[in-house]
């Protein structure tokens, strides 16, 4: 670079050159920031895209565990109601089996009174 000495400047066009270099640094600064912020604007979308989702796998999640809890309550509620009906069914077919030895000892001992008399009135 050339050295210059300050002494021919003029300060009013001095003054404009650094008005109008802040401008255009800010207008360039305005342009960089517009650029950024939909790239942030979007960034932040996503997050909060990304922490909704997350909420709502949770909810997910704990639906699904509850439903599996409310599912295996069922599950071993129909199993003791299965196994009581099983125990009521043995006890009933075992009634129905003195029932049926007994109804059979029963005609057993009429066919043989039967008998009986049919030998004495000949």
């Amino acid at each position: 670079m050339q050295n210059t000495s300050l002494e021919h400047i003029n300060p009013a066009n001095l003054k404009k050159f650094v008005r109008k270099l802040s401008i255009v640094s800010s207008r360039h600064e305005n342009k960089q920031s517009y650029k950024i912020k939909p790239k942030e604007k979007k960034l932040l979308e996503n997050k909060n895209t990304e922490n909704a989702l997350r909420k709502r796998v949770h909810v997910l999640e704990q639906e699904l565990m509850n439903t599996r809890e409310e599912r295996d309550a069922a599950l071993e509620e129909n199993k003791s109601k299965i196994n009581s009906l099983n125990i009521a069914l043995l006890s009933v077919k075992e009634r129905m089996k003195e029932f049926i030895a007994a109804k059979k000892a029963r005609e057993k001992r009429i066919r043989h009174l039967e008998y009986k008399i049919k030998r004495k009135v000949k």
